[in-house]
């Protein structure tokens, strides 16, 4: 999903902020790790530990200075490729890699046909059915099937895309909105409370992606820096492993954001035509109707000449 627009902080309050969360502190924790490695004695010679020890004790508060700030601009210039790293952990893959999307989608399926199958409750024997456990394991793949999967043709070659494609496909599709081009409009009516959770798992998604990113590139340098180290090339395996675990994270949380965008579009659908003066639907079927017609109308441009607009007065007599 493309997310909410990203913009670059105030660098005052780097330390509590999206920016610090998502950017500022996988790009330091990077630095700070590749510089023991280089003031260790990589890449030339064998890793000493004692030896980064003492170069790092012997900076200065200036050139301390300059190490930290280097990291912020670092990490606003990496601010704005949040939303392009997200989508490349999604599947999105350029044409010459067309032959892994396919590996991957064909796993994915494989995956999902095995969820479907524990979903069927038609699968059950007549004494299953009895069983509350049982009936309970169905319920619980269904659920998962759900929320990590959308229709098999819609697969994508990852599971993070997957979940997130889910969300895309069913938020809105029961009441008639396509959800990529509402979310955008609907996010800002959102009230206070249920917005700050969506924040929050986003940002969640967002953190999870970019460590998991980092940790990756990070684990990918550090091997010709310590190719001639001996087993000091083991260390690699520290950010590989935090990679791995934080794209695991990285599912988890895009799956608790679409519950959040579900939970949006369930409880403030209705928000959205009032602030556009287009009054409520008095059945489900009129609200389809209208709920489509909007989302010709912002994909592809649809006209809705013959809509009559309702305006409500405020306390003051005046229409709003």
């Amino acid at each position: 999903m493309s997310g909410l627009a990203e913009g670059v902080p105030d660098l005052d309050s780097a330390t509590g902020s999206r920016f610090s969360l998502v950017s500022y502190l996988p790009t330091y924790a990077a630095v700070a790790f590749l510089a023991v490695l280089v003031a260790g004695g990589a890449p030339g010679g064998r890793f000493d530990p004692a030896r980064a020890h003492d170069r790092l004790a012997a900076l200065g508060g200036a050139e301390l200075a300059a190490v930290v700030l280097g990291i912020v601009l670092l990490a606003v210039v990496l601010h704005p490729l949040q939303l392009p790293l997200v989508q490349l952990l999604e599947g999105y893959w350029p044409g010459p890699l067309r032959w892994l999307t396919a590996a991957g989608v064909s796993r994915q399926r494989t995956r999902r046909s095995a969820l479907e199958s524990q979903a069927d409750a038609s699968r059950l024997s007549a004494r299953q059915r009895d069983d509350p456990a049982a009936r309970r394991a169905v319920l619980e793949a269904a659920w998962r099937l759900r929320r990590r999967f959308p229709p098999a043709d819609l697969l994508l070659p990852t599971a993070l895309g997957n979940a997130l494609r889910a969300m895309e496909y069913d938020a809105g599709s029961a009441y008639g909105a396509d959800t990529v081009a509402w979310w955008p409009r609907l996010y800002v009516v959102l009230g206070e409370q249920l917005r700050a959770v969506v924040d929050d798992r986003r940002d969640q998604l967002d953190a999870t992606c970019r460590l998991g990113a980092t940790g990756a590139a990070v684990a990918v340098v550090t091997v010709p820096l310590l190719w001639r180290s001996g087993w000091w090339l083991a260390v690699a395996l520290v950010p590989l492993a935090v990679a791995v675990v934080s794209y695991r994270a990285a599912v988890t949380a895009a799956v608790a954001y679409g519950e959040a965008v579900r939970t949006a579009f369930d409880l403030h659908r209705f928000d959205l035509p009032t602030h556009l003066h287009l009054g409520l639907p008095g059945t489900p079927a009129e609200e389809l109707t209208t709920n489509r017609r909007l989302t010709r109308f912002w994909l592809q441009g649809v006209p809705m000449s013959d809509v009559a607009f309702e305006h409500q007065p405020d306390a003051g007599g005046h229409d709003h």
